[in-house]
């Protein structure tokens, strides 16, 4: 490999190595220091440091197919001075290949992306990505152990310009946006990649194989970045929502509610709140949280809520609980933020130092969700939480005991407290240990051990328990495997958990193997087989089971087909065999201008009422729409709709779902968007408008209107609510 001298041009291909060989030793770049004053960010690149910078070039196909033609060439090039790191890119393909639109900031649908990652530390398991859509849509991401989390929202300039053959980009990354540590000569991991939405393909720089492990891990080496300073932030984020609204009386009349400038713990007409991050080490924040608002722009898109047997989990979409929340993860998961509903502060600190990882996590929280248990032998208290505020602390760290193994240690507990004279009314304390380990980079060994001690108050008697898993992993670029066993005592409780279930043993087996190669009519043929089977932890006896073979495929170049069958047996109530369904899901992207995802499954269904058990017939179809009429337009329909019958043919339960949102960008910066979702099980009627303003992430300014009707003979409005947002984001 031909390394340059600092401060000349490095240029490095597409393997690694010299054109000509590939090489699993990642590659090396020289870092070159550069005028970033001289530098314009505006997508052209054509000032004077770019003739130095490091250059890297061509790409390698690293999904769906390893080692298949590149969707595009890439010549990218890199610098860097005391405040900065530069990078500008010319991805060039066929005409008529590229794909985009112009959105806001991480609102992506397919688009093409020019993609940098950046691991400071050099762990080979850690870092950030920073990506680019043609039209200059950003998105960044935060990455532990392969794990990628779009949470983050850092602060970078950045430009692209597009071309008929392709686009270029120019990226300007502050060193004050990145965590890393102390010390006169720094090397980082760095790398590129270029995702195809027409191909629906990844490609990356350096050459990278599943065979060997981690993207992260073979990362290319960024060597001799001197006098770089990292920097202890402090962000102070002032945010205020001013909002006014009514709902239906006991009457049914609706009316406005009393203008009420500011109370406490309940939202006025104007609620400030305030948002701190603090870097207290280069590699450690702390986010303090008053009064934050932690409503979310966008609700939930609404799910089928009748006849479920277990609760349905929501995605968090909350930025004070996404961002480090991978720090927070375990094997089996322990913390389920949406738990934590109206928090009045919350606290979060989070880091690394050396081989240590760390986050510890409190909320005071007003209106705690209910326990996600069900079918338990015994009450924990926590099932009413009504009129109770919660108390929450999170604690977890991790220690590297190597790049492929580590430990880990997670505590929690959750009180409830009367929220009017603020007696005891119930406590959960867990605790737990994990260790995972990789082999021969494709093998991984994971295991978690865990004890519980519940106060139920004067609801529920005081109770201990326990969990282990044992989970083994197998993975290269063709076949995966995975082994998993977990055993929960009736006693075990985690209310900071979305754990649903205790005093099983529940076992688990998946193979899949994926083929490619020319001699194919179709890019590749993925079959799989899962099989799971829940035992009664006392008694041994089977109560569920399932076993599902599928099949995956690639119909062209961007539609993908999954096929499945299943066959299991189910004990609620009593032991019902023989269940039978079948399933398909068909993801297809066959121009800019149109996306379609369908779900439908058809097959044995039980009715999970006790007074009215049985095992009858259903059907459901979920389908979802995405279409582009211009570049700065986006119309999203969805459709789902499910059906019950009863062994005798008889309908027992119909219900259909309405979804349409159509959303107007006027740059990068400025959106209109409208929504609208109806729910024939509850006959609900749900509207919102909204304008937004996002200057850059914690600089934003929201005005809504929501509605929420009741379908009867006539639309009857229960709540109407206006608001406003804002918030800005002061960096001293």
């Amino acid at each position: 490999m031909a390394l340059a001298q600092a401060g000349a041009a490095t240029s490095v291909h597409a393997s690694g190595a010299p054109a000509g060989g590939a090489v699993a030793t990642p590659p090396e770049l020289r870092a070159v220091r550069g005028d970033g004053a001289a530098v314009r960010v505006d997508g052209l690149a054509d000032e004077a440091p770019w003739r130095d910078a490091t250059v890297v070039t061509g790409l390698t196909s690293y999904l769906p197919v390893e080692g298949a033609e590149a969707s595009g060439q890439l010549v990218a090039r890199l610098f860097y001075d005391d405040k900065a790191l530069y990078i500008s890119a010319r991805i060039t393909m066929p005409p008529g290949r590229m794909r985009g639109r112009l959105a806001p900031r991480e609102r992506w649908n397919n688009d093409d992306l020019f993609e940098v990652m950046i691991d400071p530390f050099l762990d080979r398991r850690t870092g950030y990505a920073f990506t680019l859509s043609p039209y200059g849509v950003q998105l960044d991401w935060t990455i532990v152990d392969d794990t990628w989390s779009d949470a983050w929202d850092g602060v970078w300039d950045s430009a692209t310009v597009r071309y008929a053959d392709g686009f270029s980009v120019e990226m300007r990354i502050p060193f004050r946006t990145l965590r890393f540590a102390r010390s006169p000569v720094q090397d980082w991991g760095i790398g590129f990649g270029l995702y195809s939405g027409a191909r629906k393909q990844y490609d990356k720089w350096p050459a990278m194989s599943a065979d060997r492990g981690a993207v992260f891990a073979q990362l290319g080496t960024l060597r001799g970045l001197q006098a770089v300073e990292p920097s202890r932030n402090l962000d102070l984020i002032p945010t205020a929502v001013m909002g006014y609204g009514g709902s239906a009386g006991a009457l049914g009349e609706f009316a406005w509610d009393d203008v009420v400038l500011a109370r406490a713990r309940e939202p006025g007409l104007f609620d400030p709140g305030l948002d701190v991050r603090y870097g207290v080490t280069p590699s450690t924040n702390l986010n303090l949280a008053v009064n934050p608002d932690f409503s979310q722009i966008e609700a939930d898109v609404d799910q089928l809520e009748y006849n479920l047997r277990f609760p349905v989990a929501l995605q968090e979409k909350r930025a004070f609980f996404l961002e480090g929340v991978s720090l927070f993860e375990t094997p089996v998961p322990l913390l389920y933020t949406r738990s934590v509903v109206d928090p009045l502060v919350g606290l979060k600190l989070s880091g690394r130092e050396a081989c240590w990882t760390f986050g510890l996590l409190s909320a005071w929280d007003q209106r705690p969700a209910a326990s996600q248990l069900a079918e338990a032998r015994e009450r924990s208290g926590f099932e009413d939480v009504t009129g109770k505020d919660a108390i929450l602390s999170i604690g977890r760290a991790t220690f590297a005991l190597s790049e492929r193994s580590r430990i880990g240690v997670f505590i929690a507990d959750k009180a409830l407290r009367d929220r009017g004279t603020g007696a005891f009314e119930g406590r959960n304390d867990v605790a737990s240990v994990d260790a995972a380990v990789t082999l021969s980079e494709i093998y991984h060994l994971v295991a978690q051990a865990a004890g519980s001690y519940t106060q139920g108050g004067d609801l529920a008697p005081n109770q201990a328990g326990w969990f282990t898993s044992v989970l083994a992993r197998r993975r290269d670029q063709h076949l995966f495997l995975e082994l998993r066993s977990q055993l929960l005592s009736d006693g075990f409780r985690a209310e900071s958990s979305a754990l649903s279930r205790v005093g099983v043993a529940q076992s688990s087996a998946e193979v899949s193997y994926r083929h490619a190669g020319a001699s194919l009519p179709v890019p590749y043929l993925e079959p799989a087989l899962e099989l799971l089977a829940i035992h009664d932890l006392g008694e041994l006896a089977l109560l569920d089971y399932e076993v599902r073979p599928s099949l995956s495929t690639r119909l062209g170049l961007s539609a993908e087909v999954m096929l499945y069958y299943q066959r299991g047996q189910e004990t609620f109530g009593r032991r019902f065999a023989g269940i039978d369904q079948v399933g398909l899901s068909l993801e297809a992207h066959p121009w800019n201008s149109l996306s379609v995802v369908i779900e439908a499954q058809a097959g044995d269904q039980l009715n999970y009422q006790p007074m009215d058990l049985f095992l009858g017939t259903s059907a459901s179809i979920a389908a979802a729409t995405v279409v582009n009429p211009t570049d700065n337009m986006e119309l999203e329909v969805r459709y789902t709709r499910s059906v019950l019958w009863r062994p005798g043919g008889q309908r027992a339960a119909e219900v259909d779902l309405y979804y349409g949102k159509a959303i107007v960008s006027f740059s990068t910066r400025w959106a209109a968007r409208l929504i609208s979702q109806l729910d024939t099980f509850d006959d609900t009627l749900r509207n919102s408008a909204l304008l937004s303003y996002q200057l850059s992430p914690g600089t934003e300014a929201y005005l809504g209107y929501q509605d929420t009707s009741v379908l009867a003979s006539e639309v009857h409005v229960i709540d109407r609510r206006i608001f406003f947002k804002g918030s800005w984001r002061w960096q001293p």
